[in-house]
């Protein structure tokens, strides 16, 4: 495993579509400057594991791999690390097409406080042990009731 890769996140922040991921050749620049452009091998976006929460950072991550002197020279140079972290590849997953991601922006919706204000919204009800689909939907109020049949309420849940 090659353990001369570096990151830093892409500034990117859930529910907030204003704000736009950093683009790699601005991010790579004041690197390049102290490393040497040719000592970047490639770059690749990843994504760190997130507590899906609007206003949180999304977990993408803009990484480059480094030559091995090229990592030296930015770990033990006396410019810092210019925000720049280590990267540990067991720790983050190659980022996929944001489109296929589960949309967080009507996360941000008060949920209802009032029986009444559920008027309107999707339902789901199952009993406990039921196969559920694994699509996200949060403005979705899941009832789940109890196996033996009697339909008690067992749990009320939105997704």
């Amino acid at each position: 495993m090659n353990d001369t890769w570096i990151y830093k996140a892409d500034g990117t922040i859930q529910c907030n579509k204003e704000i736009q991921a950093i683009p790699f050749a601005v991010m790579a620049g004041p690197l390049a400057e102290i490393i040497n452009e040719s000592s970047i091998i490639s770059q690749k976006k990843y994504r760190f594991k997130t507590i899906q929460q609007c206003g949180t950072p999304t977990g993408a991550i803009n990484a480059f791999e480094l030559t091995p002197d090229g990592f030296e020279l930015w770990d033990r140079g006396i410019v810092g690390h210019l925000g720049f972290e280590k990267l540990d590849l067991t720790k983050v997953t190659e980022d996929v097409d944001a489109a296929s991601l589960p949309s967080f922006a009507d996360m941000s919706e008060a949920k209802p406080q009032y029986i009444g204000e559920l008027v309107g919204r999707p339902l789901r009800v199952y009993r406990t042990g039921d196969m559920l689909t694994a699509d996200y939907r949060p403005s979705r109020c899941n009832i789940e009731t109890s196996e033996s049949g009697e339909g008690n309420i067992v749990r009320v849940w939105f997704g």
